[in-house]
């Protein structure tokens, strides 16, 4: 196999050097944002899966309010991060 090694000069502007500097920036704070993003989606499916759940107990003649939920799913044998899981 022949390895081709090339050899250039490359003159960047400073406008184009700070241009690539705030994407670096951006791209390092990614990783957070990605993060913070992630905790609001967990948090969101919380809420989406309460709310499910009661007004599914509800229309099956409950009075089992959204708060009682999460007790109800411990006391017939699931956890929410289970129920999570499986979306």
């Amino acid at each position: 196999m022949n390895a081709k090694v090339y050899d250039f000069n490359l003159r960047l502007s400073w406008k184009v050097l700070s241009v690539i500097s705030r994407i670096d920036r951006f791209d390092a704070s990614w990783t957070s944002i990605e993060r913070l993003e992630g905790s609001n989606f967990r948090q969101l499916r919380h809420i989406a899966t309460i709310q499910s759940v009661g007004v599914s107990t509800r229309i099956e003649g409950s009075k089992k309010t959204n708060e009682k939920v999460p007790n109800l799913l411990t006391n017939i044998g699931m956890s929410m991060p289970h129920l999570f899981m499986s979306f």
